[in-house]
C-alpha cells in the first residue's frame, strides 16, 4: 500500500533495475531507504567495480549520514574497501558510521595492520555505541595487541549494561 495525502499525486516509484551503475550509485544519494537499499542490492548483484570511486564520492560529509553508512556497506561487499578508506570513515562525525567502519574493518583483520590504530582510538569514542561495536571489533584483532584494550574497556564501562553484557 502507498498512503498519499489527499489530492496529492503518488511520487514515482523509478525503475532502478534500467539504470546503469554510474546512476545506481547516484541513486543511493536519496533519503528513501528503500531506494537506497535496491540501489546498493543492484550493484552487489552485478558486482561491478567501476563505481568504487562513486561510492567513495558518497563518503564526503556533504551527504547524510545514512548514505554515507550504505556506501562502506557498498564497498564492503563489492570487496573494495581499503585501509585509507575506512580509517577515515572512522573519523566520521556521525557515530552510525563510524561503527560500520569497525564492522567492515574486521575483514581486514590480519591484512591491513594500519587499521589497528584507528579502531584503537575508538574504544574511547564519546558515543556508547562506538565503544561497543569497538570492544567486539576489536576482539578480532590478536590478544596481544587488543586485550589492553578490552580490559581498559571492560574496567571504564561507566556502567554500561551493554558493555559488561558483551563480555568485555
Amino acid at each position: 500500500y502507498r498512503i498519499v495525502p489527499e489530492g496529492k499525486p503518488r511520487r514515482a516509484i523509478p525503475n532502478l533495475a534500467k539504470l546503469s551503475a554510474r546512476e545506481l550509485v547516484a541513486a543511493m544519494d536519496s533519503p528513501n531507504g528503500w531506494q537506497r537499499d535496491l540501489a546498493q542490492r543492484l550493484l552487489m548483484e552485478r558486482g561491478d567495480k567501476s563505481v568504487d570511486e562513486s561510492l567513495r564520492e558518497l563518503l564526503k560529509a556533504t551527504h547524510a549520514p545514512q548514505v554515507r553508512l550504505q556506501a562502506i556497506a557498498t564497498l564492503g561487499l563489492l570487496g573494495a574497501l581499503t585501509p585509507e578508506t575506512l580509517t577515515s570513515a572512522m573519523t566520521d562525525p556521525h557515530p552510525a558510521v563510524r561503527c560500520e567502519a569497525l564492522r567492515q574493518s574486521e575483514a581486514l583483520v590480519g591484512t591491513a595492520d594500519s587499521l589497528f590504530p584507528a579502531a584503537a582510538a575508538l574504544a574511547t569514542d564519546s558515543d556508547a555505541a562506538v565503544r561497543l561495536q569497538a570492544a567486539f571489533s576489536l576482539g578480532a584483532w590478536p590478544a596481544e595487541k587488543s586485550e589492553l584494550l578490552l580490559r581498559a574497556l571492560a574496567a571504564r564501562a561507566d556502567g554500561d549494561e551493554l558493555l559488561r553484557t558483551a563480555g568485555v
